[in-house]
């Protein structure tokens, strides 16, 4: 029983990924809007104040273009060192 269990399992998760990597996709969510979520790793350039490295940071950033060459946006960044 658990093998019937754990075949029709991995079965439904490759038909699911099937289905995933067939669907038509794109880069943004809208034709005029972007998004854009980034993960951050900063070093210090000197150790007065900060000796270590750290791998916490984030910045989340969209916007909406209202012509070709210009557009609104915001942009939040957070980083614990």
């Amino acid at each position: 029983m658990k093998t019937i269990k754990y075949l029709s399992l991995r079965v439904f998760a490759v038909i699911a990924l099937a289905l995933v990597f067939t669907l038509p996709t794109k880069a943004q969510m809208t034709d005029n809007g972007y998004a854009n979520i980034d993960w951050q790793y900063n070093f210090p350039l000197s150790n007065n104040f900060v000796d270590k490295s750290s791998g916490w940071g984030m910045n989340f950033e969209g916007g909406y273009f209202l012509t070709d060459n210009f557009a609104l946006g915001a942009f939040l960044n957070y980083h614990s060192n």
